[in-house]
Formats: C-alpha cells, structure tokens, sequence
C-alpha cells in the first residue's frame, strides 16, 4: 500500500512538472486563430490540443517576413555558440581543479576548496560589479569575452567533480605513476576515463546553465554592438511578436533536451555513485 501511495505521488508530481512542457509544446502548433482565441488579452485558457494543427509559428521564426524582423536564427546561433565556448572551457579547467583538490590533503588545498565553496553558495549579484569594472579594465566590455572568462570556472563544476574524484582509488594512481610522471598522462588515461560520468554531468548542467543566462548578458553585452542570446531575445519576442512565442520556447528547449538524451545514462551513474 505504501508503495501504491509513493509511486501515485511521483507520477502527480511528474504530471505536474510536465504539464507546462506539453502546454508550451501543443501551443507551437496553434495557428492564429487558435492562438488569438486561448491567449488573447481577453482569455488566457491554455489549450490541451489544437483543432488545426499548424507550423505557422516555427516558418514565421525560421522564414521571417517584414511584419516580424526578428533574427530568431541569429539570437539563437549566437546562444548555441557561446554555451558551447564555456561549456568546453569548464571542461578544460574544472576537472583538473577538481583532481587537485580531491588528491591533496594540505591546508592550501583545504582553503582553495572552502573558497570554492564560499564562492558558491554566493549569489551571482555579488560578483556581476567587480565582473564589470574587472571587464572596462581589460577593454573587453560589449564584448562575449566579458562573459567567457569569468565563466571558465564553475564553482559547482569543481565540486562536483571533487566528490566523485575522491572515489578514485590511490592504488591506481600509485601504479600508473610507476609507468609515467606525466600529469597530464596520468589525467588523460585514468583521471577522466574514470570520471567519464562526471564529466557528461557537468557537461549536461554547465551547457544549460549557460543558455539560460540572463544578467551577465544584460550588464557585460551592449545590444547595439553585439548579438544577445536567445534568453534575453525572449523578452522582445513575447512583447513584440506573443503569436510565436511556444514555437521559439520549444527550439529554446531542443538544444538541452538532445544533449540530456545523450548523456542520460552516464549522467544517472554518476548521481548513483555520488550518493553511495
């Protein structure tokens, strides 16, 4: 009875938590009169499914006409490029710092771990005024290295890959250390093969992180000289163009949605282990 009760729990909470997801995804086939009639100023009734579906919002995104010169695919180009760009920069530096920090017992390390942690459980307005003055100083304001390097490290990304590094057995690394004294031998052919989980966790959560941010792009970027991302973009098209608004939702989701369809398993196997 007890499972009965947790297991029709979950599925209400599940039916809950999608329920947005399929409002979002049956609304990106509404045509206009569809549209106009469940999301007018007058009534906001969401739709459960659409008399006629239509792909007049995704054309009207993807093919703009006068009525709407909107560069959708230039927002969202410049989205998928920049995640992509910090994305691999975590990748690079995040477990290495995670390797350390898991490998060392001194009190440096102990102290560069705390700050790590101090770092994030801050929120993100505290360091956006030193980001900024730090960024009119090296010139590179207006700029997406403004955004790049100060998000080259994750603090989350370092802990994370600190904890399931620390499963590592020594024994490993003593004996592969009798074959070479390369570090990056050593990180090449046992760290990350063995972190290989981890590593697609972070991935999964570092890629989406940096679709959706919102601040940095709004205080670093200058609109007039640069191309903001699709989650500052959101905003003008909800305003100026509601009509399309689902169909630019659902290719703001796919990105995230097919990188957490490749990384599903890898990414469970390491929740698993990090809770053994």
């Amino acid at each position: 009875m007890k499972r009965v009760i947790l297991y029709s729990f979950l599925i209400l909470l599940a039916a809950v938590l999608l329920l947005p997801l399929y409002w979002t995804l049956i609304g990106s086939f509404l045509p206009q009169a569809e549209f106009t009639l469940h999301y007018s100023s007058v009534s906001r009734s969401p739709a459960w499914f659409s008399l006629a579906p239509s792909l007049e919002q995704y054309t009207g995104l993807l093919y703009p006409e006068d009525w709407m010169p909107l560069g959708f695919l230039r927002s969202f180009s410049a989205t998928l490029l920049s995640a992509s760009a910090m994305t691999a920069l975590h990748l690079l530096t995040v477990p290495v710092l995670g390797f350390y920090l898991a490998k060392q017992n001194s009190r440096f390390a102990r102290a560069i771990f705390f700050f790590v942690i101090l770092t994030m459980l801050a929120p993100l307005q505290i360091t956006m005024t030193p980001t900024l003055i730090l960024a009119k100083q090296l010139r590179i304001d207006n700029t997406w290295w403004a955004i790049l390097l100060p998000s080259a490290v994750m603090p989350f990304g370092i802990f994370l890959t600190r904890q399931y590094m620390r499963s590592l057995p020594d024994e490993l690394l003593d004996a592969i250390r009798l074959d070479t004294d390369s570090v990056l031998s050593v990180l090449s052919h046992l760290v990350l093969p063995f972190s290989f989980p981890a590593l697609c966790t972070l991935l999964m959560l570092c890629f989406s992180e940096c679709c959706g941010m919102i601040e940095q792009p709004l205080i670093l970027l200058d609109p007039a000289k640069t191309t903001m991302p699709l989650s500052v973009e959101m905003n003008s098209i909800y305003r100026l163009y509601p009509n399309v608004i689902f169909a630019a939702s659902v290719l703001f989701i796919c990105p995230c949605l097919l990188l957490y369809l490749l990384v599903r398993k890898p990414m469970i196997k390491a929740m698993n282990e990090l809770t053994l």
